[in-house]
């Protein structure tokens, strides 16, 4: 069983279009609609509480990354909010709240609740921190009561708690630590990224270091796959399979020969080619697939990974096994995606269980819909997927609100 914590629901209120929505988090969901109507918005919002546990959180991640409070409040509100469910099989239920508001032209919290919800070992409810505009406290067990705590204005509570912390804390900031938020790769030709003296991450040579994980823009890959190979021979087969299934049957070995002092790059070695290749000849959607299949191997166990349009550069074959490889990260910790994809869709085992469609009513305010299963069922004797279904112009009779049973 897997033990490892993870976010099973997200709940968010006046942040862009996102007026009030909740979106539990379950396997693979996949969000669907049309442009602008608040699948990435979503994602953002899980990057902005992904950061939580940083220091300098509200000049880092609010005003400079995000550009600050005003571009990120919904139109009449003066704060918004963003809640996150941590759960694991053995440990109690983790509500974790993070709310950001106006004061004058600048940004400050005003909002931040961690509560621990009770158990059958630990009957009690606990608050662990409960900070409103003006006051903040902190449940210490070690001095058997609530203690008035002054974080600074610009810094979470959560990241004011270093490792040696009460278990709760240290279990919510593991958590949003491991919540990883992706946007597709950028796999420019290096003929196109000499021309422009720019360079591709992925395509490029790094300085050999180790890893436990790829970063945002992949430009660590080589480095990912020097720490797969140091696995067990059965671990190395079985990636080796995967990414057989999407380059070719004759692949061999994925390696990281030396490319200059202290650096290494990827080559993939195929029977029918004297030669290895290396990663900045690649096409684009190899290295697309690359980069997931090393996702999946090291994302194991992490709080949540979201990714934004998956399918870039990806041909239709390619694009199943990857849905395959999201659907295997799924099974040990929740997986959010953002596509416009039909044959992504078309590709899901389980789409009454996965899509989510988004949309927006009168207001311009963002509303959920899942499919209705009955419904699903009877238009896929007809249709090979919820994709074509939706291409045809006909997931209004399919989908239902998310709130309702």
């Amino acid at each position: 069983m897997n033990q490892v914590d993870r976010i099973t629901e997200v709940r968010i209120k006046g942040f862009k279009a996102l007026s009030d929505i909740s979106l539990k988090l379950d396997g693979l969901t996949v969000l669907i609609g049309d442009n602008g109507s608040g699948k990435s918005t979503i994602l953002e919002a899980l990057e902005i509480i992904s950061k939580a546990p940083n220091r300098n959180f509200m000049s880092d991640v609010i005003s400079r990354l995000h550009g600050g409070i005003a571009s990120l409040l919904r139109s009449k509100e003066t704060e918004f909010s963003i809640s996150v469910t941590i759960e694991s099989e053995n440990d109690p239920k983790i509500e974790y709240t993070l709310g950001i508001g106006k004061e004058g032209d600048y940004a400050r919290i005003v909002k931040e609740h961690l509560e621990v919800s009770p158990s059958p070992s630990d009957p009690e409810h606990f608050a662990f921190i409960y900070r409103t505009r003006n006051d903040c406290k902190v449940f210490d067990p070690g001095a058997n009561g609530v203690v008035k705590f002054d974080p600074d204005p610009g810094e979470t509570a959560l990241s004011s708690f270093g490792k040696i912390s009460q278990k709760a804390i240290q279990r919510v900031m593991d958590c949003l630590n491991s919540t990883r938020v992706f946007l597709p790769f950028d796999t420019r030709a290096s003929w196109v990224t000499a021309e422009q003296n720019i360079s591709s991450p992925l395509r490029t040579p790094v300085v050999i270091e180790r890893t436990d994980a790829l970063d945002r823009l992949g430009s660590n890959l080589p480095n990912c796959y020097q720490t797969l190979n140091l696995g067990s021979k059965a671990a190395q087969e079985d990636i080796l399979d995967r990414l057989r299934l999407g380059l070719g049957s004759d692949l061999v070995a994925i390696t990281t020969p030396p490319a200059a002092r202290g650096q290494i790059e990827l080559h993939l070695k195929f029977k029918s080619l004297p030669q290895t290749i290396a990663a900045s000849n690649l096409s684009d959607g190899q290295l697309n697939f690359l980069a997931f299949v090393a996702l999946s191997e090291l994302g194991k166990g992490n709080g949540l990974m979201c990714f934004d349009e998956p399918e870039s550069h990806l041909h239709p074959a390619l694009l199943v096994r990857q849905v395959w490889e999201l659907e295997k990260m799924g099974k040990l910790s929740p997986v959010l995606v953002s596509t416009h994809s039909d044959r992504f869709l078309d590709a899901l085992t389980d789409p009454a269980a996965s899509v989510v469609l988004c949309e927006l009513d009168e207001q311009r305010a963002v509303t959920l819909l899942r499919p209705d299963p009955q419904k699903l069922e009877s238009w896929l004797e007809r249709y090979r997927g919820i994709g074509q279904i939706r291409s045809e112009g006909y997931e209004s009779h399919i989908f239902r609100s998310a709130d309702k049973p």
